[in-house]
């Protein structure tokens, strides 16, 4: 019985492989964009893999985080452009982040610029799920001089093991690689 579920799993992997592998075909670069005042814009270059043509709608929001939940909110101050395109197979387009409010940078401010593959209609079949792609870039606008991260760390016992939490009060985010507690 374990032999016939295994094949049976293997065979519908090949199955889908194919069709998803199709579907991943947007590509954007770069992952991360981040300005310091008074640099107000900036570009994303977006690429389409595949061999056929897809359209890609790109939107901004403001984004903020409590209690380790993410929150977008539709910007006012920041806008991108165009905001849906046609990309040919193989080609590629360029979008402009800009932020257009005149108040100065006081604080880091922090958007996500989400990038979707839309759905193409002729290619809807009976039967079948199509799959689509979505990019999130943090994008970040910072003051020209700030202080940077202050960061209070602290670990609590749970669960057999420790529970390490960081807290950040100061000016700009702080990113944490290669954590290691001893």
């Amino acid at each position: 019985m374990r032999s016939l579920v295994l094949a049976a799993a293997l065979f519908a992997g090949l199955h889908v492989t194919p069709a998803f592998s199709q579907s991943v075909s947007l590509r954007v670069s770069p992952v991360l964009v981040d300005l310091s005042a008074p640099t107000a814009a900036s570009s994303v270059r977006i690429s389409n893999d595949a061999k056929r043509p897809i359209s890609v709608q790109v939107r901004i929001f403001k984004w903020s985080q409590s209690n380790g939940v993410d929150t977008y909110t539709p910007a006012t101050d920041v806008a991108v452009s165009p905001p849906i395109s046609q990309l040919k197979p193989g080609g590629e387009n360029m979008v402009r982040v800009v932020r257009t409010s005149k108040r100065p940078v006081k604080a880091e401010e922090s958007y996500r610029l989400i990038v979707d593959e839309l759905p193409s209609a002729s290619r809807k079949k009976s039967g079948t799920v199509t799959f689509v792609v979505r990019h999130s870039i943090p994008v970040f606008f910072s003051p020209p001089e700030n202080s940077g991260a202050a960061v209070a760390w602290s670990a609590q016992p749970k669960s057999g093991g420790y529970q390490i939490t960081a807290r950040n009060t100061g000016d700009k985010r702080l990113r944490v690689s290669d954590l290691a507690v001893k």
